[in-house]
C-alpha cells in the first residue's frame, strides 16, 4: 500500500496490502529473522533501518519505486533458502537427472539467489509498521507525503490515507455507506451517486470481503470496538471538563497502522521506582509532534538554535561529570586508537583520580577498558578496584560500545550489552553493575535501546543526537527529561527516565550553557591555543585568586540558564569530548582550574553548591524533584543543522551490514546447538564491537571470517 507505484499495479498492491495487514498476526510467527524470538520482544525489537531504508526509497520517482523489493521474504523463499547448501551438495554427489552444464547453470543462479535472499532485510510487514508507527521517517519525508489543507493542519489532524488505500479504509469502516469521487460519506438515500470507479472498487472490495478464506479484512466486533475507543483522546478544557477529541476510525489494530494512519491514545502510568510519578496529562508522542512542527531553523541569537534564554533564580545543585569519548573505530582503527590515545587516557585518568579524591569520571566503552586492563599490573587493578567502589571512576552503561540505534539488530543489541555488563560484574561485582545509560553519539535514538536497558535493571537514560527543532520545542515546554515509553506498553511497565542534553553538541562549548563563546572559555584544555583554542576568538583563562570571582560568576550564570530549561533545581555539566585527557598536563588543568572555581562558589554563593559528580549522582539528586511527562516514539531522522540529516548510513555499506547478520546467525544457530557464551565470547564481542555506531574500521573485523566460514560449514553439515 505504500509507494508511487504505476496506477495498475497500485490497484493490485492495495488488495493485496489489505489481505497482508489482516493476516500479519499469523505472517508474524512464521518470519522471523531469529527463532528465539517471542511476539512480544519482536515488536520490541525495532531499532533496525530497514523500514527507514524503504521509508527513504518511497520519496523517489515511479520508475525507482516500480524496482523496490517486497518488504517481507515470503516463508517459501526464506526455506529454499535453508534448503540450497544441501540441495547443491546432493546434485554434485548424485546427479539429480540434469546434465552436467544444467547442474552448473543450477547452480550458479542458486548461489546468487541465496545471496541476494541472504542480504535482503529480513522484517516482516507488521515489524515495518512499527517502526513506522514510531515515528522513524525523515521530518522531511512526512512533510512531502502530507495531503492535508489548511484547515486540516489546523485542527491538528493526522496524515490521512489517499487514493484506492484511503477508499479501502473506509469502505471497511462504513459497509452501509457509499463514497463519492471525492471519497466523502453519502447517504444511501441522498441524491449524490458514486462515480463508476468509485463504485466498482467499492464493489470489489465487497465481494473480496464476502469470502473470508481469500481476504480476511473483517475484525471481529470485540477487537473493532476496542480499537474504535483507543482512537479517541480525551482533552482537558480550561474549565476542567472533557471534550472528546474523535480521531478517524481505524480499521486495523495499533500495531499494525502506518505513523499518518494514526493517533495514539493516552494511557494511564503509576508510580515510577515509587520515586517520580508520571504526569498523564503530558504526553509528547513524536509521531504527531514530527507531523506538526515547522522544523524552522531562525536564528535564536548566541543559542544560534534556541532563543535568549534567562537565568533560573533559586537554589542550584550542580554536577560536573567529567568524560571521554572514545570511539571503536573512526577515522582510525580501533587497535590504532587504543594505541595512540585511548591507553593513555585511562593511565592519565586514573593517576589524577589517586591525586585528589574530590575527583571523578565516568566511562562507557568496556570494549577500550578491556584492553587496558589486561595491561595493567596487579596494584594497578587493585587501586582501580577502590577507585571504582569509592564511586569516583563509574561505569555508565556497561555495553561492550556505545551502539549504533538505527540498524543493529535486536540480538547483536543484546550480545554488546550483555558482553560489556558480564566483564564488569566478572571483575568487580554486580554492585558496580551501571544503573544509568550515557548515549551522546548515536545519530538518532531507538525505544529499543530504552527497553533493553529498563530490562537489564536500568533506571535512567542520557542521549544527545536529536533534531535540533525537536530538541528547542522541548526544551520550551521543560519536556528535557522525560519517562520514554514503549508504544506497545498500555501500563508503564517499561518506563524509564530519561535527559536530553539541549545544545548542539556534547563538548564543554555546548554543555555548559546557551552560549558557546563563554563556555568556550572553560573548556582548560584549549589553553595556550590546544585543539585549536577557541573558534570564537575567547580564549580559556587560567584560574588564579585575582580572576576567580569574575569567572565563577561568568560560569555560575550559564549554569542557571541551562537549569531554565529543566524542572528541577539540579543541573547536569559534562566535561570533555572525543579523545580528551589524553595527556598529564591536559588532565590536571581540567580538575585543577574547576576545583579552583568550586572552592570560591561553595565558599561564597550561598544558594549554589557545586562539585565534580558521575551520572549516578546526577540522576539520583534529580529523582522525585518534578513529575516527568510521558514521550512515546524514536528520535529519527537526526538533524543537527539546517536540512542536514544524518540519514546515510541506512543505505550505506550493505556489504558490511551483511557480515554482521551473518556473524549474528551464525551465533545464535551455535548457541541452539549448545554453544556457550564462553565458547562464543571471542566472537560475540567482535559482534558487539560491530555495532559501534561510527561503523568500526574492518581490520579487526575481518580477522574473524574464516572462523564464520568454518562455523557456519560446521553448522551446515550437521544440520544435513
Amino acid at each position: 500500500k505504500i509507494g508511487n507505484w504505476s496506477h495498475q499495479d497500485q490497484e493490485k498492491r492495495e488488495i493485496l496490502g489489505t489481505k497482508y495487514e489482516a493476516r500479519s498476526t499469523e505472517i508474524k510467527s512464521s518470519t522471523i529473522h531469529h527463532a528465539h524470538f517471542d511476539i512480544n520482544e519482536t515488536i520490541m525489537a525495532e531499532s533496525g533501518g530497514g523500514a527507514r531504508q524503504r521509508a527513504v526509497r518511497r520519496s523517489t520517482n515511479d520508475a525507482a519505486a516500480d524496482s523496490i523489493q517486497p518488504s517481507v521474504v515470503p516463508i517459501s523463499s526464506r526455506s529454499t533458502n535453508r534448503q540450497l547448501p544441501r540441495r547443491l551438495e546432493r546434485g554434485g554427489r548424485r546427479g539429480g537427472g540434469y546434465g552436467g552444464g544444467t547442474r552448473l547453470a543450477f547452480a550458479i543462479v542458486s548461489l546468487i539467489i541465496m545471496t541476494c535472499l541472504l542480504m535482503l532485510p529480513t522484517r516482516t510487514r507488521d515489524q515495518i509498521e512499527i517502526d513506522a508507527g514510531g515515528g522513524r521517517i525523515s521530518p522531511m519525508h512526512l512533510r512531502r507525503q502530507r495531503h492535508l489543507d489548511e484547515d486540516d493542519v489546523n485542527k491538528g489532524d493526522n496524515v490521512t490515507p489517499t487514493g484506492g488505500e484511503e477508499k479501502q479504509l473506509k469502505a471497511i469502516e462504513h459497509p452501509d455507506q457509499k463514497f463519492d469521487d471525492t471519497d466523502d460519506l453519502v447517504d444511501d438515500g441522498g441524491d449524490e451517486r458514486e462515480k463508476s470507479v468509485a463504485g466498482n472498487d467499492v464493489a470489489k472490495l465487497r465481494d473480496d470481503e464476502s469470502d473470508a478464506d481469500d481476504i480476511d479484512v473483517q475484525m471481529n466486533k470485540e477487537e473493532e470496538t476496542e480499537w474504535k475507543k483507543m482512537a479517541i483522546n480525551l482533552e482537558k478544557d480550561g474549565n476542567g471538563e472533557e471534550e472528546e477529541n474523535v480521531e478517524e476510525e481505524l480499521a486495523f489494530p495499533m500495531e499494525f497502522v502506518p505513523i499518518h494512519d494514526v493517533h495514539l491514545a493516552e494511557v494511564s502510568a503509576g508510580k515510577i521506582d515509587g520515586k517520580n510519578s508520571v504526569n498523564e496529562s503530558e504526553m509528547i508522542d513524536m509521531r504527531n509532534l514530527v507531523q506538526t512542527l515547522p522544523f524552522e531553523n531562525v536564528d535564536g541569537g548566541a543559542w544560534k538554535q534556541g532563543w535568549n534564554v534567562q537565568p533560573k533564580q533559586g537554589k542550584l545543585q550542580v554536577f560536573v561529570v567529567p568524560h571521554s569519548h572514545n570511539d571503536p573505530g573512526w577515522i582510525k582503527t580501533f587497535d590504532q586508537y587504543f594505541q595512540t590515545q585511548t591507553k593513555n587516557i585511562l593511565t592519565c585518568v586514573y593517576n589524577a583520580l589517586l591525586k585528589d579524591p574530590r575527583r571523578k569520571f565516568i566511562w562507557a566503552e568496556i570494549v577500550y577498558f578491556d584492553w587496558w586492563w589486561k595491561e595493567q599490573s596487579e596494584s594497578v587493578h587493585e587501586q582501580m578496584r577502590i577507585l571504582i567502589k569509592e564511586k569516583r571512576f563509574e561505569f555508565v552503561t556497561g555495553g561492550w560500545v556505545m551502539p549504533d540505534e538505527a540498524n543493529s539488530d535486536i540480538y547483536a543489541l543484546e550480545v554488546q550489552f550483555d558482553e560489556g555488563r558480564q566483564w564488569i560484574e566478572e571483575r568487580f561485582g554486580s554492585e558496580v553493575l551501571p544503573k544509568y545509560g550515557w548515549s551522546i553519539d548515536p545519530f538518532g535514538y531507538s525505544p529499543t535501546i530504552a527497553y533493553l536497558s529498563k530490562k537489564r535493571g536500568m533506571e535512567g537514560l542520557l542521549i544527545q543526537r536529536v533534531h535540533y527543532a525537536v530538541k528547542k520545542e522541548l526544551a520550551k515546554r521543560k519536556h528535557l527529561e522525560f519517562m520514554w515509553r514503549q508504544v506497545w506498553d498500555e501500563e508503564g511497565e517499561w518506563d524509564i527516565l530519561t535527559h536530553l542534553m539541549p545544545f548542539y553538541s556534547y563538548d564543554v562549548p555546548h554543555t555548559c550553557g546557551p552560549d558557546p563563546s563563554i563556555c568556550c572559555q572553560f573548556d582548560f584544555a584549549r589553553l595556550h591555543n590546544r585543539h585549536n583554542g577557541c573558534p570564537w576568538r575567547k580564549p580559556p583563562r587560567e584560574i588564579t585568586p585575582s580572576n576567580v570571582a569574575e569567572r565563577a560568576h561568568l560560569l555560575i550564570d550559564q549554569y542557571r540558564k541551562k537549569a531554565n530549561l529543566y524542572r528541577s533545581n539540579v543541573v547536569l555539566i559534562p566535561v570533555g569530548d572525543d579523545f580528551r585527557y589524553q595527556s598529564q598536563l591536559e588532565t590536571e588543568n581540567q580538575f585543577r582550574n574547576y576545583q579552583a572555581i568550586f572552592d570560591y562558589v561553595n565558599a561564597n554563593m550561598k544558594d549554589v553548591s557545586i562539585q565534580f559528580g558521575t551520572l549516578s549522582e546526577y540522576f539520583e539528586a534529580v529523582k522525585g524533584k518534578f513529575t516527568p511527562p510521558i514521550l512515546k516514539g524514536s528520535f529519527f531522522t537526526y538533524s543537527d543543522i539546517n536540512e542536514d540529516y544524518w540519514s546515510g548510513y541506512f543505505t550505506s555499506r550493505p556489504y558490511d551490514k551483511a557480515l554482521s547478520r551473518r556473524l549474528e546467525s551464525v551465533l545464535y544457530a551455535a548457541s541452539r546447538m549448545g554453544a556457550t557464551n564462553e565458547e562464543m565470547r571471542e566472537d560475540r564481542r567482535t559482534l558487539g564491537l560491530y555495532q559501534h555506531h561510527d561503523g568500526s574500521k574492518f581490520k579487526y573485523i575481518f580477522k574473524h571470517l574464516m572462523t564464520f566460514d568454518a562455523c557456519m560449514t560446521v553448522i551446515i553439515f550437521f544440520c544435513d
